[in-house]
């Protein structure tokens, strides 16, 4: 997935016209997983079944290339605590700050 030359310019997008294209594994993976979290406030998580409906108002293509990394990687557990996140909200590396709602 990601964005192309063509998705900035019909869609009319504020980015320098080029492809934005997850070329690696791992940037492949973190594309992928960024799907299963909105961006708004509060921030929610989307199945993979709630994301693959949201998708295809971005085209057939963007569909497939969802359905090739759901394959790929598989559906995350999103029922689970986050890994690396205490109970009180703090991270689990020493961060002293408070992870914002």
């Amino acid at each position: 997935m990601g964005l192309t030359r063509h998705d900035i310019v019909s869609q009319g997008l504020p980015l320098p016209p080029a492809d934005y294209l997850a070329v690696t594994e791992e940037e492949k993976l973190v594309m992928y997983a960024d799907k299963f979290h909105t961006k708004s406030r509060p921030s929610a998580s989307l199945s993979p079944d709630e994301y693959a409906a949201h998708v295809r108002r971005f085209g057939a293509d963007k569909v497939t290339a969802f359905r090739t990394l759901r394959t790929e990687f598989g559906d995350p557990d999103l029922t689970g605590p986050v890994p690396g996140v205490e109970a009180e909200g703090l991270f689990a590396t020493g961060c002293s700050a408070a992870v914002a709602p």
